[in-house]
This record gives C-alpha cells, sequence and structure tokens, in this order.
C-alpha cells in the first residue's frame, strides 16, 4: 500500500488550522485527556515545533521528551493565533519535503494525525477518524514486528474492517480482531492494557501486551 504522506499532512494540518479558529480560550487551556500533561495550545506548539525543528534539521533526539518539552516551552508565551500563523508559514515546505522524501518522514505525518484526535477528543469535536492517515497509523504497527521475533512470539494477524496485516514471521499466527481507529490508537500508547485485552484474540493476549504499543500503554482506560 502506497501513501500520499503530504497529502495526509496537509489535510490534516489544515483540518486543525480550521478547527483552531473556532476554539474558544477555555478550550485552548483544556488538558487533553491522551496527553495529560498538555493542553490544547500545547498540542498546536509541538507540531509547529516539529515543523520547524524538520526544517531545521533538529533531528538529534527527535522524539525524545526533551525535544518535545522544548518545542512547547518556546512557544509558551505565544497566543494560539501566533502560534498557528507559525504553522501556517511552514507547513507548505514541511508538505514539499513530505512530497519528495516520503516514507523516511513517515513518523511526523503520524504524529500530526493522532495529535489531531487528541486535540478533537479534548474539546469533544471528533471527526476525520478514517481514510489515509488511520490506514498509515495502522502501518506504524510494523515497529512491533521485530520485538515479537526478538521476544520468540508466533507471528500477529491484524484484522480489522478494511485493513489486514502480518506483523512478525512463522507458519503460527494469532489473531487480532477489532475496530481500526481502535487498533491505531492502540499502537501509539493511546490504550489501556484493559482496552487492549478487549480486542477479540484467538489466543491468549497476555505475551503481545507489553509490545502491543510503540509507546508505553496508558494505566488508565481512554474512551473516546
Amino acid at each position: 500500500m502506497s501513501f500520499n504522506f503530504a497529502e495526509i499532512y496537509r489535510s490534516t494540518r489544515l483540518g486543525l488550522l480550521t478547527l483552531a479558529a473556532e476554539l474558544s480560550d477555555a478550550e485552548w487551556m483544556t488538558l487533553a485527556p491522551a496527553t495529560p500533561e498538555w493542553t490544547v495550545k500545547d498540542l498546536y506548539g509541538h507540531l509547529t515545533g516539529v515543523a520547524t525543528d524538520l526544517l531545521a534539521g533538529n533531528l538529534e533526539i527527535v522524539g525524545s521528551d526533551e525535544w518535545t518539552a522544548r518545542q512547547v516551552a518556546d512557544r509558551a508565551d505565544n497566543s494560539p493565533q501566533e502560534v498557528c500563523a507559525e504553522w501556517n508559514a511552514v507547513g507548505p515546505e514541511v508538505e514539499e519535503r513530505l512530497a519528495v522524501l516520503g516514507s523516511p518522514l513517515s513518523s511526523a505525518v503520524i504524529d500530526v494525525w493522532h495529535h489531531e484526535q487528541d486535540v478533537r477528543n479534548a474539546v469533544d469535536h471528533t471527526a476525520n477518524r478514517s481514510g489515509e492517515g488511520l490506514r498509515l497509523s495502522l502501518r506504524a504497527g510494523n515497529a512491533i514486528g521485530p520485538k515479537m521475533e526478538q521476544a520468540g512470539l508466533a507471528a500477529l494477524h491484524l484484522h480489522t474492517d478494511d485493513y489486514d496485516r502480518e506483523f512478525g514471521m512463522g507458519e503460527d499466527e494469532v489473531t487480532v480482531s477489532g475496530n481500526p481507529y481502535e487498533m491505531a490508537r492502540a499502537f501509539m500508547g493511546r490504550r489501556s492494557f484493559q482496552q487492549i485485552r478487549r480486542f477479540d484474540w484467538t489466543r491468549d493476549p497476555e505475551p503481545y501486551l507489553p509490545i502491543f504499543s510503540i509507546f508505553p500503554p496508558r494505566s488508565d482506560d481512554l474512551v473516546e
């Protein structure tokens, strides 16, 4: 399956900027349940910071807590409108790079799609849960394949309404089925062990729980 990384990023970015124009002062300061240390404004600051760091080549500690915290802190004194104006200014150049480089920068596209969900859920505006961004996020589960092999686990067959994929290797396999949005969110640490257990597994899911998420799973359920 091929993806138009630039278009996924662009449509997600523009959707968030459109939503931004509708947010109240209270909504900007709302803590996002999926990222409880960040407000909605902090999420926009992070996404703007990812864009500027990508363009500047500030990627030595990409994805670390230090890297993301600096992005938010650098824009803490800026108004939401200033943060959005900055992202609006640099976003098109990010999309140009995505159009050329594609897959090597796919993590930035997955990141923006998931943070769109974080923002929308924080302000009770749940939309845009399907499409190419969702399918790309499901493909991010590829990262668990090597961990499964290292742990000596049987291959995992992921089955959803419109997406099937094999993770790991070997003839013996376990199948996990569920809602594609729930699966994608689980891969990125937005679901708890309890929620992952409630997917439809053909075998005991316990050996797979520690490696099912790219980021650490939540300690409590997140219902969106």
